[in-house]
């Protein structure tokens, strides 16, 4: 028959190997912004038990643009079509719309696809020399 498999399962795999450091949480209402590394988080038995009240991926690594540490681009476009995010210096807002289709390979090349809105205005800013974590107003 077909197992199901838990939501969370890469998760809990992951803090087995000593590893869940490289993962985030998030869930019972916390801001849509608050992620919390799973290692750090002292109850994942609530995140086990009730698996549909969180959120967990894969902590995002760094790089380094112009001095400031941003989020890396992808380099390989997720397999389950979520979301995307393209740096565009022409936009006002220093992204292009989400994307969901395949990112084009020259843009893979160039480094300028990124899981997060945040992670491309970060990168975005970080190329025009702006810190890309302090406030502008």
């Amino acid at each position: 028959g077909l197992i199901m498999r838990h939501k969370h399962a890469d998760v809990f795999e992951a803090a087995a190997r000593g590893e869940a450091d490289e993962w985030e949480v998030h869930g019972f209402g916390w801001p849509q912004d608050s992620w919390q590394a799973a290692s750090e988080y002292p109850n994942l038995d609530s995140i086990y038990n009730k698996p549909g009240s969180w959120e967990s991926r894969r902590k995002e690594k760094t790089h380094v643009v112009n001095g400031f540490t941003v989020p890396k681009p992808l380099r390989v476009p997720d397999a389950d079509g979520s979301a995307y995010f393209v740096e565009s210096l022409s936009e006002p807002e220093l992204f292009d719309i989400p994307w969901t289709n395949v990112p084009s390979p020259n843009w893979i090349k160039r480094g300028i696809v990124h899981a997060t809105k945040e992670g491309a205005i970060a990168n975005c800013k970080a190329r025009l020399g702006i810190d890309p974590y302090k406030d502008e107003s």
